[in-house]
């Protein structure tokens, strides 16, 4: 089993932005909501805007804290990733509390997405 050396806050915090830009399209409301919440200027913008803008800031956040923001920064070996998303999708094959349903496939590119720190955010 994988075991990368982080800890479980390091990992969430790693883990956040790509989660929830995985939702963003189901989830946008709750998003901006977040945004919101978190007293960010969204005044003028449309909920999408503004669930896009609560996902920079938690990047930001990451950044700031000089936390890891991609799996390449922890020196994984992208060979990995198909195990790590078998071990994600055979332990929680069914996750009723997450807004998008998710497979192999979907969690295999958000994987690579993450193991390569970029986030393609469109305003």
């Amino acid at each position: 089993e994988f075991r990368p050396e982080i800890s479980h806050g390091e990992a969430c915090a790693l883990a956040l932005p790509y989660t929830m830009f995985f939702n963003l399209k189901p989830a946008t409301h709750k998003l901006f909501q977040i945004a919101k919440a978190m007293e960010l200027r969204v005044s003028g913008l449309n909920e999408y805007q503004g669930a896009v803008m609560a996902i920079e800031a938690i990047v930001s956040l990451v950044r700031d804290l000089e936390l890891p923001l991609s799996l390449k920064a922890l020196g994984l070996d992208e060979v990995v990733l198909e195990k790590m998303v078998d071990n994600l999708v055979n332990k929680y094959p069914k996750r009723t509390n997450n807004p998008r349903w998710y497979n192999y496939e979907n969690m295999l590119e958000l994987y690579r997405t993450m193991f390569e720190g970029e986030l393609p955010l469109e305003k």
